[in-house]
């Protein structure tokens, strides 16, 4: 199971906006992406880049379910 993490973090500069993917079983940061924007390409991003990277370490991929849990 993985659980996603969405957060901001002003800087000098402007605002960065973060997704982390994690792993819940082993605790591991599984995917992420950071812009200075929040467009919709950034949670999307970072789940592309897990499928990446479970796919090239040849683990399966296929079936995977995605919840989007948007609470307060």
């Amino acid at each position: 199971m993985w659980v996603v993490d969405f957060t901001y973090i002003p800087t000098w500069s402007g605002m960065a906006f973060t997704e982390f993917v994690t792993d819940v079983y082993s605790r591991r940061i599984v995917g992420w992406r950071t812009m200075a924007q929040m467009p919709t390409d950034l949670p999307l991003d970072a789940r592309e880049m897990v499928f990446w990277v479970r796919d090239r370490a040849g683990h399966v991929v296929t079936g995977v379910v995605q919840n989007f849990y948007a609470g307060t």
